[in-house]
């Protein structure tokens, strides 16, 4: 069975939503890091938030969702 490319997007995971945000700041800051280096201190700063702070994120994912 062949995919529709007009189909939407599945949703993203709320961590996904936070690194799309979170990810140009970074590369700001500090232009030549890695890319392995990013997603490494990304992850360890979501795992470090409260779920008060993550929750717009899982709230953008739930957006994603319903749209999905």
């Amino acid at each position: 069975m062949k995919k529709d490319k007009n189909a939407p997007k599945k949703p993203m995971a709320p961590f996904f939503c936070y690194q799309a945000k979170r990810r140009p700041e970074i590369k700001a800051a500090t232009p030549e890091i890695s890319n392995n280096d990013i997603i490494s201190n990304m992850a360890a700063e979501w795992r470090g938030l409260t779920p008060e702070q993550q929750a717009p994120f899982v709230k953008e994912t739930e957006a994603h969702k319903q749209r999905y």
